[in-house]
């Protein structure tokens, strides 16, 4: 079980490093190798860290979503000037 987070993990670090496929073999050897030392409850904190940075790197990766706009959702909100359609006074030379 350890290891196959611990294989994610190491596949998301080295994406956002652009460490090589080698290098994160040895990564995931090395670190696998300092998680059995430790104590089962220093594990544990392991695991939940790891837990957190996967949910952190999926939340960071995800689109944002956007409010879908809905036609006339403005309606009301402005006011046109009554004679907005008139010609104006800068343009009569040209009419």
């Amino acid at each position: 079980m350890i290891g196959f987070w611990i294989f994610g993990l190491v596949k998301c670090l080295g994406k956002s490093d652009g460490l090589s496929e080698n290098n994160n073999m040895t990564n995931e050897k090395a670190i696998l190798e300092q998680i059995t030392r430790l104590p089962e409850q220093l594990k544990q904190e392991v695991f939940d860290y790891a837990e957190f940075l996967q949910a952190k790197y999926a939340a960071q990766n995800q689109p944002a979503k956007t409010k879908q706009r809905k036609a006339g959702s403005a309606k009301g909100k402005y006011k046109l000037a009554p004679d907005f359609d008139a010609p104006l006074e800068d343009f009569k030379e040209y009419m």
